[in-house]
């Protein structure tokens, strides 16, 4: 029933982009964490999602609870470009741009309390 249920978040988030009439690709970002927890966090309970902009060459991320200043690393594994930012999660969301340089790339958010949540996304 858990399935079902994220499957239908998930098909519900991706719905505006599939009908967008604007040139704006959003490309949902999954998210980890390499907390410890009794099960698996579900998607409904993860605090942040993230999307890639492809026209904007940009990652907006949502924080869905405060968790303060948050630590974000963006990381190019292709070419090893890396750029880091704090953003207050407080605001409830965040846009950092990126150099669009195309690879496959890796985004790091660090809590004050040592928390992270970890994505990957591709820039062709």
């Amino acid at each position: 029933m858990k399935k079902l249920i994220c499957l239908l978040i998930v098909g519900i988030l991706a719905m505006p982009s599939l009908f967008a009439k604007s040139a704006t690709y959003r490309n949902i970002i999954a998210m980890h964490t390499t907390i410890t927890v009794p099960q698996p966090m579900s998607l409904e309970e993860m605090p942040l999602s993230a999307y890639f902009d492809d026209v904007q060459s940009s990652v907006t991320t949502t924080f869905y609870q405060n968790m303060g200043y948050v630590t974000v690393t963006l990381t190019n594994e292709t070419t090893g470009e890396t750029s880091t930012t704090t953003v207050n999660s407080s605001l409830g969301s965040s846009t950092i741009q990126t150099s669009g340089t195309a690879g496959t790339w890796s985004i790091l958010y660090v809590t004050p309390l040592g928390t992270t949540y970890e994505g990957e996304f591709t820039i062709s």
